[in-house]
């Protein structure tokens, strides 16, 4: 490649003219790139799709490896493919394309990929200088494969997490009284959940002097934003990062836990 086209920089400033042309073809390439980029992964994940969907026996393996072979990275199978395959999963479901055993058994498959490719982040100690989390999954919900997500992704970052499955606020706020945690991220997969993550956040702020920061996240964040807006959480986001750098920003500005 010309070094005009490799880097725009190095041409000489009295010709605009080209060094206008090489940044549009340069800002080309790259849009061209990532469009291939996209494409390939809708390709993957509509692969992964079909493939849990499946009927017959099923080696999440085998499937992990092809993945892999065709380029995606761990990293890529957990925060993109796992958690689209599980959301067109969920539309196929409402839209009656599915049935409620297909898609039990295609969650299951993917939540069971999830546990291989976490595994490896599952029992590292988290130092103390990264944010110490509860993940919520309310009472009475069996969508549970976003909250393992969630927990992969900040176990990753070096967080130490502990996921609760549908904790009384009693209970909850005996853990939080007892435990210097740095945050509590509520997982929320549909919108008739939000009263009873509103109540908590209400007890907890209510019971404690000093409570952690509280955030509500999950697929019901796509058709209720306003609604988790409305629990009076600090934070409302499906990103976990996002919680992460929150929690983390909160530990650097309040007084210091003893752990």
């Amino acid at each position: 490649m010309s070094d005009f086209l490799s880097n725009p920089a190095n041409v000489q400033e009295d010709r605009p003219e080209i060094s206008a042309l090489a940044s549009s073809v340069v800002s080309l390439m790259q849009t061209t790139s990532k469009r291939k980029s996209e494409r390939h992964l809708k390709s993957l994940i509509d692969q992964t799709i079909n493939r849990v969907c499946m009927p017959g026996p099923f080696v999440a393996e085998k499937l992990i490896s092809e993945l892999q072979a065709d380029g995606l990275r761990v990293d890529d199978i957990i925060d993109d493919c796992i958690p689209a395959a599980a959301a067109a999963l969920g539309t196929m479901w409402c839209e009656d394309e599915m049935d409620f055993a297909q898609v039990t058994i295609g969650t299951a498959r993917l939540q069971g990929m999830l546990s291989l490719l976490a595994e490896s982040w599952s029992t590292e100690p988290a130092t103390l200088t990264e944010p110490a989390i509860v993940i919520v999954v309310p009472d009475g919900d069996t969508h549970t494969l976003g909250a393992h997500v969630i927990t992969a992704q900040l176990r990753r970052m070096n967080a130490s997490v502990r996921l609760m499955f549908g904790p009384s606020p009693a209970t909850l706020l005996r853990v939080l009284r007892n435990d210097p945690y740095d945050g509590v991220f509520f997982t929320c997969p549909r919108e008739i959940k939000m009263a009873a993550i509103a109540e908590m956040i209400t007890r907890i702020k209510s019971s404690l002097d000093a409570p952690p920061p509280l955030i509500v996240g999950g697929l019901a964040l796509t058709s209720s934003q306003k609604t988790a807006t409305e629990t009076g959480a600090d934070l409302v986001t499906g990103d976990a990062r996002a919680a992460f750098q929150y929690c983390r920003s909160r530990m650097n500005s309040d007084p210091p836990k003893v752990r």
